[in-house]
């Protein structure tokens, strides 16, 4: 993972998921790393290496590299909220940057457009460095 856990807890909370803070962080880790491997398939381990560095080779790669991981962190994030609301759960969520939804009103249709537009964005960051 090439963000820090704070930069992607800005976005996710444990709250959002109705989790404790020690599942949360088990949970994040778990999904940050599925991300992480999509976007090393994307760009090839030497350019996620070189962003990993204090002072990469290539900063504005590296910068790209960066925001499409948390791109693709979004995109898992949606993920488990369709599971729950698939499992029934019903609830309000608030995220840390103050947007609401309530889960029983989310729709596939909002899903899948959500996970598209994340992967567009995703993508389009580190067009130029696909491998």
């Amino acid at each position: 993972m090439l963000n820090a856990p704070g930069t992607v807890k800005e976005y996710w909370s444990a709250d959002v998921f109705g989790l404790d803070s020690a599942v949360f962080d088990s949970f994040l880790q778990r999904e940050c790393d599925n991300a992480f491997r999509r976007l090393t398939r994307w760009v090839g381990r030497a350019a996620i290496d070189d962003a990993a560095l204090e002072t990469p080779g290539d900063p504005e790669r590296a910068e790209a590299i960066k925001a499409a991981e948390i791109e693709l962190i979004h995109i898992q994030m949606i993920n488990q909220l369709w599971r729950d609301k698939c499992a029934g759960q019903e609830r309000d969520i608030q995220f840390p940057s103050g947007m609401r939804i309530t889960l029983q009103a989310f729709t596939a249709e909002d899903c899948t457009g959500l996970i598209s537009d994340h992967v567009t964005r995703a993508e389009s960051m580190v067009l130029e460095y696909l491998v």
